[in-house]
């Protein structure tokens, strides 16, 4: 009798294991880095405070909604970028597999840059209301992979100065 229970328990407990099947979960991580051109200014701080990818998988259908990574928050010096080099952003370590086609950098009000040792406001476009928006171009994340998604930005160009005030206007290139 007992030995019945014990084995009815086994059973049970193997058809529970068997029939759950395993999340498919990936990870994606999100650089900035140089596109090589030179710049003059001393520095170029963008003050990150979150980045949300559209995401779309089998689970929601197929229909796109918010998802919220890991972002590294507070300032990227984006003149210090080097060629070669890369400066993580945001990342996510589970995350489930499915497509990404847009993100969104939501820039704070700290951000600044400094041209000859005088610090400046640096406004971001588009920013707070939308921050930067890039197309992802249905980048995906796939089982056990890490996905790594390259934001190649023209330091240089991307500033633009406007009488006293300047205006960071992304020139990102994504990879």
């Amino acid at each position: 009798r007992i030995n019945n229970i014990f084995l009815g328990a086994i059973v049970l407990t193997s058809l529970f294991f068997t029939s759950c099947e395993k999340p498919q979960i990936g990870s994606v991580t999100v650089k900035f880095s140089d596109s090589g051109v030179a710049t003059t200014y001393d520095e170029i701080v963008l003050d990150v405070r979150r980045v949300e990818v559209k995401f779309a998988n089998e689970n929601t259908n197929n229909e796109f909604g918010k998802y919220f990574l890991d972002a590294h928050a507070g300032g990227f010096d984006l003149a210090a970028l080097r060629i070669g080099g890369a400066d993580e952003v945001a990342n996510k370590q589970r995350m489930p597999v499915g497509s990404l086609t847009e993100m969104r950098i939501v820039a704070g009000d700290e951000s600044y840059i400094k041209v000859n040792g005088v610090k400046y406001p640096l406004s971001v476009s588009n920013s707070p209301t939308s921050g930067l928006t890039l197309n992802l171009d249905d980048k995906g994340i796939y089982d056990g992979q890490q996905a790594e998604i390259i934001l190649n930005i023209d330091v240089a160009g991307s500033v633009q100065q406007s009488g006293g005030s300047y205006i960071l206007n992304a020139l990102i290139e994504v990879e």
